[in-house]
């Protein structure tokens, strides 16, 4: 009865500890990645004051194990620039486990800088953004230079550069769309 006990017990914490996803993601098309992280829904991602994560690999093909059902956020971070959420308010039943493809979810933008003045910072902001420094700003992707594969969920931007002689950030591109699965390049 003893060994029948502890038998159901170990069976019943194994089950639980078997939820998991697995990130897959074409290597050419990505930048270097330097973690991907899970969240409770609706907290703070990588980067962020008060961030929990719940748990965190940092390879590709590896399965992110955790206990609860959830819901959770799963957000990638490159080694260069900010994180990004992936998605929102996953849940998962025991024994579940869900494989993601970033190339399903994800963009790359890439912008030239041609006949721009030297930017400090080059933005990717929603289309209907107010800009750097401008109350209500959501940056969805900044780098510091141009020419830099930036990662973004699929959806409709704005693209913003602010000069490297601290001028007032300009608003170059007013609306483009970055696709799932494609890198677009942008002058």
């Amino acid at each position: 009865m003893r060994s029948l006990c502890l038998l159901l017990l170990l069976a019943s914490t194994s089950s639980a500890a078997d939820r998991g996803v697995r990130v897959t993601a074409p290597e050419k098309l990505f930048p270097p990645m330097k973690a991907l992280v899970i969240v409770k829904a609706g907290e703070p991602g990588p980067g962020l004051a008060k961030h929990q994560p719940i748990a965190s690999i940092d390879r590709y093909k590896e399965t992110l194990k955790f206990s609860t059902e959830g819901p959770y956020d799963v957000w990638w971070q490159p080694k260069t620039g900010q994180p990004v959420r992936v998605l929102a308010n996953l849940t998962l039943k025991d024994g579940e486990e869900r494989e993601i493809k970033l190339a399903d979810l994800l963009g790359i933008v890439t912008f030239r800088g041609d006949e721009q003045p030297r930017a400090s910072l080059v933005t990717i902001a929603p289309q209907d953004d107010p800009g750097p420094g401008e109350k209500g700003h959501r940056a969805i992707q900044t780098a510091h230079e141009f020419r830099v594969d930036m990662v973004v969920p699929d959806g409709f931007y704005s693209l913003w550069i602010t000069p490297e002689n601290n001028g007032r950030p300009r608003k170059i591109i007013d609306r483009f769309r970055a696709q799932a699965g494609k890198s677009v390049q942008l002058d």
